[in-house]
């Protein structure tokens, strides 16, 4: 995987966990940029980071028996329904497209 500069990015990580430890996993996470948890496995991560930066923190933190999987989702594209409204504003926060980010 080629390392590129961080720039803000969204990604989409499920993460099974059988052998690590969920708050040392979560903890990294957070370490990494804002996050939403969307269930028990999965969560959406808007950070200022790289995709590869993003596996090779997490990896410390995952067991040999945990399943695990990372998804540059990219700006501007999403749909969901059903979640509620304080996840759908969570969601809406975090999921910022280039037109609707603070400028810096």
């Amino acid at each position: 995987m080629q390392q590129s500069a961080p720039s803000s990015g969204n990604y989409l990580i499920v993460c099974e966990m059988r052998s690590g430890s969920l708050v040392k996993f979560e903890k990294a996470l957070a370490e990494l940029g804002a996050i939403v948890r969307l269930n028990a496995t999965v969560w959406l991560l808007h950070g200022e980071t790289t995709l590869a930066s993003v596996r090779n923190r997490l990896i410390p933190e995952i067991g040999a028996n945990d399943l695990f999987f990372v998804a540059d989702v990219g700006p501007g594209r999403r749909a969901w329904i059903n979640v509620g409204l304080s996840l759908e504003a969570q969601l809406r926060s975090i999921w910022k497209t280039p037109e609707t980010r603070a400028p810096n």
